[in-house]
């Protein structure tokens, strides 16, 4: 007998790294409402959360809160997005062992926690660590890490990301996710609505990022509403979205 459609879709976003093991702490409206918000889907849910300050004009603390995450935890976010797009809200691949606990995301939350407080040590930090990731680490290691951190060793050249790679997805989710708000669709658009339903926000970036390669054009970004009483985070927030969208691509309609 096959399995329910949510143990599958379940067992994909596990495969992925993506089920939210804090699902239950999402309360958005919009994840309680209807099946294309999916709280247990952590891709979704850290986008649906950067985007509600961005384009809402949500505070961040109430984002944060609505969506399960710290404030500090969101900035972590902000920044994982702003350099890789969707990319930088997927999990690292697991590196050594040895230092797989202080990887770039609990890095990038150090590096937040002490621009925020200069004075934090090694053990404040691994307390903040543990409450924030569940992860004990020893305050030796975190001093080596920072250590490390003051002399790099300069990252060799990257290449431009290919033009199918899920960073440029951001208006193509813009577009299925505006069309199911509307409950006006296409066919390619309703094909899209039950991928995502069935298989998460992941899978169905994959599928898009290998659907009808070189029939792409590109389009000038949106416009984006102005947000009222934005702080200097939020304002950062809705230059990067803006900047972002510069490279993104519309891609012919799937067959059906």
């Amino acid at each position: 007998m096959a399995d329910h459609p949510a143990r599958k879709k379940r067992q994909l976003l596990q495969d992925a790294g993506i089920l939210n093991p804090h699902a239950e702490q999402v309360t958005d409206a919009l994840f309680q409402q209807s099946a294309f918000f999916d709280r247990q889907d952590l891709l979704q849910v850290k986008y649906e959360m950067l985007r509600c300050v961005e384009k809402e004009g949500r505070s961040v603390s109430q984002a944060a809160s609505d969506f399960g995450f710290s404030r500090r935890h969101f900035y972590v976010i902000q920044r994982q997005f702003a350099e890789r797009g969707f990319l930088g809200l997927l999990p690292d691949k697991r590196g050594p062992r040895s230092a797989h606990k202080l990887d770039a995301t609990v890095m990038a939350f150090v590096r937040q926690a002490l621009d925020e407080d200069p004075s934090l040590k090694a053990p404040a930090l691994a307390r903040l660590i543990q409450a924030q990731f569940q992860r004990q680490v020893h305050p030796r290691s975190i001093e080596r890490a920072l250590a490390r951190k003051k002399n790099p060793v300069p990252p060799e050249p990257q290449a431009p990301m290919p033009p199918t790679d899920p960073l440029t997805f951001v208006n193509d989710y813009e577009a299925l996710r505006a069309s199911f708000l509307a409950s006006r669709a296409s066919s390619a658009a309703r094909s899209g609505f039950r991928r995502l339903i069935a298989e998460g926000l992941h899978a169905w970036l994959k599928r898009q990022s290998l659907a009808c390669p070189g029939q792409v054009q590109r389009v000038p970004p949106p416009s984006l509403p102005p947000l009222s009483a934005a702080g200097p985070d939020d304002e950062a927030l809705v230059q990067l979205i803006a900047s972002m969208t510069l490279g993104s691509l519309v891609f012919a309609e799937e067959t059906a």
